[in-house]
């Protein structure tokens, strides 16, 4: 919070835009999950949602103006199978739609949680490309440029400038690759993903600023 404050004192910001990008429960999708679950998900989405509100509102006095926005992950869909139509009807949404319904009557903050899996954002005169990264192909940078490219190809042919960056999360690490800023899981690194080799992390934020050109200046907040 104080290097929010910093940052708002130090650039002038009058806008912040808030962008979710899934993950928010452990969820049901592996059996270790549940196991070692401190609740049940319904509890999970009830906490994270009310958390969530309070931070943005208690931050919002810092700001003329708060856009929130986001899509689900994976870990917060009903069923372990992986699914294509409808998966905004999972977990992840119960909690957007809380923070949402904390929100409704602050007249300075803007929430929005459309059913889509794909969300373009333009922020400061650039596009950015929201997406929760779960059926990425790849490996490392390349998943992200891949997507990017393939994002941006549609994007031109329907007559909009390219986007600048991919916002996404999934691999529950925070970090910024060329192309792609990727937000950290609120669960953490699980026994499920230390097995599968991802290094566990203290469960993190991105923090960035929106420049003209692009991202410009990036804090992880712990």
């Amino acid at each position: 919070l104080c290097e929010i404050v910093n940052s708002v004192l130090n650039y002038d910001i009058t806008t912040l835009n808030v962008v979710i990008t899934g993950d928010l429960v452990s969820g049901v999708i592996h059996d270790d999950l549940v196991e070692t679950s401190e609740g049940t998900v319904v509890e999970a989405s009830l906490i994270v949602g009310r958390f969530i509100a309070m931070l943005i509102a208690r931050v919002s006095v810092l700001f003329d103006k708060v856009n929130v926005t986001g899509v689900v992950g994976n870990h917060g869909r009903l069923s372990k199978q992986r699914i294509h139509k409808n998966k905004w009807a999972d977990w992840d949404m119960v909690a957007m739609k809380i923070v949402q319904a904390y929100l409704k009557d602050n007249e300075k903050i803007t929430v929005e949680f459309p059913p889509q899996s794909i969300i373009a954002l333009k922020i400061s005169g650039c596009s950015y490309i929201l997406v929760h990264g779960d059926n990425f192909k790849g490996n490392g940078t390349t998943k992200f440029k891949n997507v990017l490219q393939n994002i941006n190809t549609m994007l031109v042919n329907d007559g909009n400038r390219p986007a600048v960056s991919v916002i996404t999360g999934h691999v529950h690490d925070a970090m910024y690759l060329n192309g792609a800023i990727i937000s950290g899981g609120w669960p953490g690194a699980g026994e499920y993903a230390i097995d599968m080799g991802y290094t566990p992390n203290t469960p993190s934020q991105n923090f960035f600023i929106c420049e003209e050109y692009g991202p410009g200046f990036l804090y992880q907040i712990p």
